[in-house]
């Protein structure tokens, strides 16, 4: 891990934050604001950007607070606690009323897990948006079906297709 990621991760948060301020991300004072929302966007640290190892101990603590925090109806992933993008337009107004579980950071997950050798997880995660679409894979998926996603939504499907190949199905 580079010495700016170890001075940024907190110990009393047990994870590493995801807004930095522009210039040298090293020196903790330059950091914009302590955002420690485990965001799981994170997981792009590991892959596919190969910043952290998927073992490092403290990449692992916060995909752990990612799954604590960001796993709503049973196994589906928000991008973080009180996100409310939900994707919606209404009369030309984009509609803030709450996030779902976006099924690209669930494949995101199996990849991870893919590197941990947790097949196991790996298969939890990339089955659980399978189990909840008709035929395309949207951006999001609510609990409630009444509320409606942006679909077929390319990257959830290029992402599908990146955790398949990592669970070798293709």
């Amino acid at each position: 891990m580079s010495n700016a990621f170890s001075e940024l991760y907190s110990c009393n948060k047990n994870l590493t934050p995801r807004m930095y301020s522009a210039g040298n991300i090293g020196r903790r004072s330059e950091i914009r604001r302590d955002d420690f929302q485990p965001d799981s966007s994170l997981l792009g640290l590991v892959y596919p950007s190969g910043m952290l190892d998927a073992f490092n101990e403290k990449m692992k603590a916060t995909v752990d607070e990612i799954i604590r925090k960001n796993t709503i109806n049973n196994g589906g992933l928000m991008r973080y606690p009180g996100d409310v993008y939900c994707g919606g337009v209404n009369k030309g107004w984009v509609t803030l009323s709450g996030a779902g579980a976006w099924p690209l950071l669930n494949f995101w997950m199996a990849i991870y897990q893919s590197l941990c050798n947790n097949r196991k997880n790996a298969e939890r995660y990339f089955r659980w948006p399978l189990e909840r679409i008709d035929k395309y894979i949207p951006e999001q998926i609510f609990k409630s079906k009444m509320k409606s996603s942006i679909c077929p939504l390319v990257w959830s499907h290029a992402m599908f297709v990146i955790a398949a190949k990592f669970l070798k199905y293709i």
